[in-house]
């Protein structure tokens, strides 16, 4: 049942809206949001065991939080919320337009890089620009699919509170970013919220 909190003097377990389970040590500090009970209860045990600090498993999980977060709010800045995750490949012999897969990407990586020395100095500049390019959505997508992340906003959605309330940042700051009235209020981030 979502919202079902578990208490105890040495933390909380709270399941998400989004049927996740988030856990906090004493004094409220988030230590992640997982995808069972019993995960999230190991987080706690071990936030327990180590002084009430974040076990590594949260650790991971909040720098991959903000890294989601942080490409919500760039594809935010740049007029791509809720794109989707294809990549476009182009005209690439061989390949489709477009992937979401970061193998097929890599793979018209090397096609690309076959090409280097063919052509003038702009030809060659430009496939080397778009080797870059590439590499770097083919990181982008592997980085997503560890964030279980299939859209930015409806990642934001589920965890941008969490994320907000260990980060430090409240309603105002994420409306001069532009992010949606709407979206933060479906976050739970509400006008007022300031942690």
């Amino acid at each position: 049942m979502a919202g079902q909190r578990r208490a105890s003097g040495t933390g909380q377990i709270k399941q998400t809206a989004a049927g996740t389970w988030a856990a906090k040590a004493v004094g409220g500090a988030h230590l992640g949001t997982f995808p069972t009970k019993r995960e999230a209860q190991a987080a706690l045990a071990e936030s327990i065991n180590n002084g009430n600090r974040a076990p590594r498993t949260a650790q991971g999980t909040a720098m991959q939080r903000t890294k989601a977060i942080g490409r919500y709010l760039d594809a935010l800045a740049n007029g791509e919320a809720g794109a989707s995750r294809s990549i476009s490949l182009g005209a690439l012999a061989g390949f489709p337009n477009f992937t979401s897969d970061p193998e097929v990407i890599d793979q018209a990586v090397e096609a690309i890089k076959a090409r280097t020395d063919e052509g003038g100095a702009i030809q060659r500049l430009k496939r080397q620009q778009r080797i870059i390019e590439l590499q770097r959505a083919a990181e982008w997508l592997r980085e997503s699919a560890v964030a279980d992340v299939d859209n930015p906003e409806t990642y934001f959605i589920d965890h941008g509170k969490a994320w907000a309330e260990d980060a430090g940042i409240g309603y105002s700051a994420f409306r001069a970013m532009g992010v949606p009235a709407q979206v933060l209020t479906r976050a739970g981030i509400t006008r007022g919220f300031e942690p």
